[in-house]
């Protein structure tokens, strides 16, 4: 599994535990459309899948992708714990973004300095969400029609 499918198992969690639980997948930077799908007072998980884009941006960029993220921050902040966030990217985009924003006291740069790595040779973590979704999903053994385990 990658990034994407370990973040779809890990947002699924908390609407497992609370089915009215919205979830907004976003891909690629799309702030624009991220805000828009944010409501106030609704339980959510925000899914932005590789927020750092396919490649970091360059100066002329910067200032407006940190404008997005100040407004997508604001945003959070406001829902009181009810908008919970989930963000992906690749690691040599992350450390890319990091040397970019260096020195900078940008919440993206504090946001990317929190960053959390799954490697590929954590399958046992991957198991491990996957037994949790289905665990938590109540799912039991099927049985055949002559009641045999199958």
């Amino acid at each position: 599994m990658g990034k994407s499918t370990t973040a779809g198992q890990i947002a699924l969690q908390p609407q497992i535990q609370t089915p009215s639980t919205e979830l907004i997948w976003v891909n690629d930077r799309n702030f624009d459309q991220a805000l828009q799908l944010i409501r106030p007072q609704a339980n959510q998980i925000l899914v932005l899948d590789d927020f750092l884009g396919a490649t970091f941006l360059y100066n002329d960029g910067i200032l407006a992708f940190e404008r997005d993220w100040q407004a997508l921050l604001f945003r959070a902040k406001q829902a009181n714990g009810q908008l919970k966030c989930l963000f992906t990217t690749r690691n040599y985009i992350l450390e890319q973004a990091l040397i970019q924003l260096e020195g900078g006291n940008s919440a993206i740069a504090k946001l990317c300095g929190q960053a959390v790595q799954l490697e590929h040779a954590s399958a046992k973590l991957r198991a491990e969400l996957v037994y949790r979704l289905v665990y938590a999903a109540g799912f039991t053994l099927y049985r055949g029609a002559n009641n045999n385990a199958g």
